[in-house]
């Protein structure tokens, strides 16, 4: 419990130095490693992860409690993919298009995506070994 398992073809001794997309599959995994720590029954329901949904839409209303737990990790690594290392890089990995057209400025949008995303995550920003970050 509380472990990542990878493929050995998957498996890369240092993340910090890796391709974007490994990235962004570490940061996933670790949050799953943070639901745990955290109290989430994450063996239970990652065994059910076939059935659950990844993709997400952020309101205003929701916080990152309001998610599943499939969702909260990818919630958590958009986020850090957007910040990180742009839009682009987050709108090829996210399909996020259908959000809308594309944009005339990038910068103004990754502005507000940025600014939606620190909304839904304000709790676990400020404080990731509060509770109510991942349970309300």
């Amino acid at each position: 419990m509380g472990e990542i398992f990878y493929p050995i073809k998957e498996y890369l001794e240092d993340y910090s130095i890796a391709k974007i997309e490994d990235r962004h599959l570490f940061i996933h995994e670790m949050v799953h490693i943070w639901q745990y720590q955290m109290g989430m029954w994450v063996a239970l329901r990652g065994a059910c992860s076939l059935l659950v949904d990844y993709e997400y839409a952020l309101t205003d209303d929701k916080v990152l409690s309001d998610y599943g737990m499939e969702q909260q990790a990818s919630i958590i690594t958009d986020y850090y993919l957007l910040r990180d290392f742009g839009y682009d890089h987050w709108l090829r990995k996210t399909k996020q298009k259908y959000k809308g057209s594309k944009p005339g400025n990038k910068q103004l949008v990754q502005d507000l995506w940025l600014k939606m995303y620190k909304n839904t995550l304000h709790l676990f920003l400020k404080n990731p070994k509060d509770k109510k970050a991942l349970f309300g």
